[in-house]
């Protein structure tokens, strides 16, 4: 018997678990989560979902055979259905165990989410702290309910929300990912880290913002030079740094890369950037400490558009960006969406020529998705007064490339022959080497390599 076990669920879509082969990385949330809980002497183990080897039988095999005493969800909002049948899963085996669930999805859709018999718990934002206070009262009899900040819950008198917690600072003084309950052999991207937690955007499409409150809280560079030597140790072959946008200190950023030169980390990486980052001439210095590519949101090739966004970007720090990267010798990784409040036919047309410019003009790899009103986003709870009509509540929809709802200016016909159309004339015009952000159908009747019925549940 273990304490807890932690899962995460995974999509149902199979072109996002087609490009999981290309692309998957460790959940390292929950890594961290399982990190804290093990300094706090409760055994732990890890399951994720997302990988092919981990299928509903393999689920209940889990279960029987570890028998955990509580378990914890994390989830996205497209992979949020699947989260629900996880839970029913563990459920079946056994009604007593608890089943917590995290993530941004979960955060604002309390209420929906606690209408399902099959959670006992949500926990809002955050979940270390939350989750090792709520282990300490249902595991040890520790602490009272009332007081876990960040925590709800259903009782037979309704749904209670305990206070926010605040978010976490100090982040040197929690321990690194417990990466050695994954099999990390089975991830494209092992190499992957964070430097920093949130985002100091509050863009109108990303939940981002308001998860973190637009703030971004940062490691010391020191801290994280420790988790490189790890992942060094660990021979992982490159690294990403998942943090939402590695450059929004430039100062920090730089003393990273100078002790990574002077420790001879020596491996690629790759990152995201703001376009209107700080000096774009900086992507050099980023270049010599081995960056090869960096991931630009672009979204829109209409300023109008673009403006309306809460971004605060313009197309000229675009093409400063892109330029400065492609300039370094980085090559520049961007993306568009179609389909944004103030889309129209004539403004998403400008965004798949801008697309196609800068994939002929810099040698870019750009990928173009379909606008999704995401819970907690203000395209979400401000919809109406955005002109926006949501017309899909399935949320295994909610997948960057399924129209779920309606522009003032765009049905949902329209937004799909022109994502059909951007994708189209992107990969027609790619450059020779340039296939990668558009691979190639999966062939479904090859069992053995695709595999999708085990995401279906």
């Amino acid at each position: 018997m273990i304490d807890l076990a932690l899962i995460s669920s995974p999509t149902s879509s199979p072109l996002a678990a087609s490009a999981a082969e290309f692309a998957s990385t460790p959940p390292l949330g929950l890594a961290y989560l399982a990190a804290v809980l093990r300094k706090n002497r409760y055994e732990v183990q890890i399951v994720d979902m997302n990988l092919r080897c981990c299928t509903p039988k393999y689920l209940r095999r889990f279960l029987a055979i570890k028998r955990p005493r509580m378990v914890g969800i994390s989830t996205l909002t497209e992979s949020y259905p699947n989260a629900v049948r996880i839970a029913k899963i563990v459920k079946e085996f056994c009604r007593e165990i608890s089943v917590v669930v995290g993530g941004p999805h979960v955060t604002f859709m309390v209420e929906q989410v606690l209408n399902h018999n099959c959670f006992d718990f949500v926990i809002c934002r955050e979940g270390e702290l939350t989750l090792l206070e709520l282990a300490n009262y249902q595991l040890r009899g520790e602490g009272h309910l009332e007081e876990i900040l960040g925590l709800c819950w259903r009782s037979r008198d309704g749904i209670h929300r305990a206070p926010p917690r605040p978010l976490i600072e100090g982040l040197d003084n929690y321990p690194l990912p417990a990466r050695d309950l994954l099999p990390m052999e089975k991830y494209h991207n092992a190499g992957a880290l964070i430097t920093g937690r949130g985002c100091p955007g509050r863009c109108i499409f990303c939940s981002a913002g308001a998860m973190s409150g637009g703030r971004y809280r940062k490691r010391s560079p020191q801290n994280v030079l420790s988790e490189l030597h790890v992942l060094r140790q660990m021979k992982v072959r490159s690294l990403i740094f998942v943090d939402d946008s590695l450059t929004a200190n430039l100062e920090r950023l730089d003393r990273i890369l100078f002790m990574m030169e002077q420790e001879g980390i020596g491996l690629p990486w790759v990152c995201e950037s703001r376009v209107d980052i700080e000096d774009p001439a900086f992507f050099e210095r980023m270049a010599r400490a081995g960056c090869t590519n960096v991931q630009l949101g672009v979204e829109s090739g209409s300023q109008r558009v673009l403006s309306k966004l809460a971004k605060g970007t313009n197309l000229d720090q675009v093409l400063a960006a892109v330029e400065g990267a492609s300039r370094a010798g980085i090559g520049p990784m961007c993306s568009f969406m179609i389909g944004l409040p103030e889309d129209t036919m004539e403004t998403a047309m400008q965004t798949i020529q801008f697309a196609e410019e800068l994939q002929r003009d810099y040698y870019a790899q750009v990928g173009i998705s379909i606008a999704t009103p995401f819970p907690g986003t203000p395209m979400f709870r401000k919809a109406r007064r955005l002109g926006l009509t949501i017309k899909e509540k399935d949320y295994e929809l909610y997948n960057l490339h399924t129209p779920v709802m309606e522009t003032k200016h765009l049905s949902i016909e329209q937004i799909r022959n022109l994502h059909f159309e951007s994708v189209e004339r992107l990969r027609r015009t790619a450059r020779p080497g340039m296939w990668s952000l558009f691979p190639p159908p999966p062939d479904l009747s090859r069992s053995e390599v695709y595999d999708f019925q085990q995401y279906l549940y």
